[in-house]
């Protein structure tokens, strides 16, 4: 479990999206996969698995977050966890339409942004 956002954000950085994430490395295969599945609705119950247990990472971290005095405590770690998700998502479906003006780490900068903006520690 990571101790603060910071400690996620440098961890999502430096992760080996090749062994941990293969469809982090992949954003084609991430948004195929999600598009095959709406079509196919007895494949939906495995993309939902997994689309909760990156929920319930990301809500793991911002509880703990919260709790180290890092954040607002009227966040709501599971809502704020579907958002993130859902701008993940957005940035690489943005990439794949348009790379020249949609940077690699774009995600990365805008959970960045986020982080500044509504005053969530980092520490």
């Amino acid at each position: 479990m990571h101790k603060n956002l910071a400690d996620f954000i440098e961890a999502l950085k430096a992760m080996d999206r090749t062994r941990q994430d293969p469809l982090g490395r992949s954003p084609l295969l991430h948004i195929e996969m999600i598009l095959y599945v709406a079509r196919a609705e007895k494949r939906r119950p495995e993309l939902a698995k997994r689309l909760r247990a990156r929920r319930k990472l990301v809500s793991d971290i911002v509880e703990t977050t919260v709790k180290n005095g890092g954040g607002s405590r009227a966040l709501n770690p599971a809502w704020t966890a579907a958002v993130v998700l859902a701008l993940e998502d957005g940035f690489r479906l943005h990439r794949l339409i348009d790379p020249e003006t949609t940077p690699a780490d774009s995600f990365l900068r805008a959970i960045t942004d986020l982080q500044r903006t509504i005053g969530i520690s980092s520490a």
